[in-house]
């Protein structure tokens, strides 16, 4: 596995310390319920970050750091991710992912934008972190139909993942609403799995009032740096959005619920 890496962005160069890449402020159970006036999680609701293509985007308004997560396919064929800071935002400015890494002009994939309103930036802790909407399909074009990419990974329901391939770590991305209906996120370290896994989120997490949904899990060779979007494999829930339906159906009061967008 071809890979760049940043150690930088690590607490301390300490990989294995989880709150290097927590979108969290230390509440309760590590979590921080999302408030959209202060963090904006998809291309629907910013109004900064604009994906121009696979590989380019355009930022606007004033950022005292960006922070790019790529995927990249290297001469020898292999695939590697780079996760690192590309400078500030005054205005406008549109960033091509491969030329700031230097990086294959074909065989890249821009697959999320970072802002941070000051700096430098600690990946996982932005105020807009929004990853590309037309990632499966940028993947295909610019990799080919990596249907393998989700071997080993099985979706048994909304809150439940079953990992049959090992990693040095896997990550999950869950979303779940709290007693006043707000939306929060959680991209957080589950641990390893050797060779045959099932990960509720509800056990890793602890009780919610309104979910969990499982979202994606991420899978880390050992000696990949545990940050999001920077893993060796990514697998999208493709029942996401009956897991929505399915969760508002189930609430009391469905419209107190906040809505998500993840177009």
């Amino acid at each position: 596995m071809c890979r760049l890496e940043n150690t930088e962005r690590m607490v301390d160069g300490d990989s294995s310390d989880s709150s290097a890449i927590r979108r969290s402020n230390g509440g309760e159970n590590g979590r921080e319920e999302r408030d959209p006036a202060q963090r904006v999680e998809s291309a629907a609701e910013s109004t900064a970050i604009e994906f121009l293509d696979c590989a380019r985007v355009r930022v606007t308004g004033e950022w005292a750091d960006v922070v790019l997560g790529a995927t990249f396919e290297a001469e020898d064929g292999e695939t590697g991710t780079v996760v690192d800071s590309v400078g500030a935002v005054e205005g406008e400015r549109t960033i091509d992912a491969a030329a700031a890494f230097d990086l294959p002009s074909d065989g890249t994939v821009l697959e999320s934008v970072e802002l941070f309103e000051t700096g430098p930036g600690m990946p996982g802790l932005g105020a807009e972190h929004v990853e590309n909407p037309s990632l499966e399909a940028c993947h295909a074009e610019q990799f080919g139909d990596e249907t393998d990419a989700t071997e080993g990974v099985e979706f048994l329901d909304c809150e439940t993942v079953r990992v049959t391939r090992p990693a040095g770590d896997a990550m999950l991305s869950v979303l779940w609403w709290d007693e006043n209906g707000w939306v929060g996120t959680i991209t957080e370290p589950v641990g390893s799995v050797a060779d045959d896994r099932t990960i509720s989120a509800t056990e890793a997490f602890g009780e919610f009032a309104h979910g969990p949904i499982v979202t994606g899990v991420e899978l880390f060779e050992g000696d990949t740096p545990l940050m999001p979007g920077g893993g060796d494999v990514f697998v999208s829930n493709p029942e996401t959005d009956d897991c929505l339906e399915s969760v508002r159906e189930a609430a009391a009061e469905p419209d107190e619920l906040e809505s998500v967008d993840l177009d």
